[in-house]
């Protein structure tokens, strides 16, 4: 799987999916917001299957079974129509989250293995812009960065309006 260029994809965390799909979420109105901006730009969407799995737990969660399966739909519907692309944590990609993990862990507390996943997808993807407010994405190295950032009690957006 190759993505075209940098700035022509984002990659989406859990956060972003939960807040878009869980109305009740404190974040939605601006997460909607920023995916709608995304989409009228035609910007790509990649994520990963250990993305989507702690989606999908966190929605269960959350918000309910019903709601964990209406995204479901919505996201495999996303898929099947080259909307979103999935990409699968595969053996190699596993052990290189795994030396980030490693390596990152010991200086971030709460760091997860999936957020090491989604590191090293980004790495070898060559993406660096993230649909999340995650704080663990700064210490991604590579320029990786989440769009969302905490301001004082303030949530605000940004992307890289000038390469988009």
């Amino acid at each position: 799987m190759r993505v075209r260029a940098r700035a022509c994809a984002w990659f989406y965390d859990t956060w972003g999916f939960l807040a878009l799909a869980n109305r009740g979420d404190a974040d939605h109105a601006l997460a909607a917001e920023a995916d709608r901006w995304r989409d009228e730009r035609g910007i790509l969407v990649v994520t990963s299957d250990y993305v989507l799995d702690e989606t999908l737990t966190g929605l269960s969660k959350a918000a309910g079974g019903r709601t964990a399966i209406r995204f479901l739909d919505f996201f495999e519907a996303r898929v099947a129509a080259s909307r979103l692309t999935l990409a699968e944590v595969n053996r190699p990609r596993r052990e290189a989250a795994l030396s980030l993990f490693r390596r990152l862990a010991p200086g971030s507390p709460g760091l997860s293995f999936t957020d090491c996943t989604s590191f090293a997808l980004m790495q070898e993807l060559g993406l660096t812009e993230t649909f999340t407010a995650d704080r663990h994405f700064h210490r991604a190295g590579g320029g990786i960065r989440p769009l969302f950032t905490l301001q004082g009690k303030n949530l605000l957006w940004s992307p890289d309006r000038d390469r988009n």
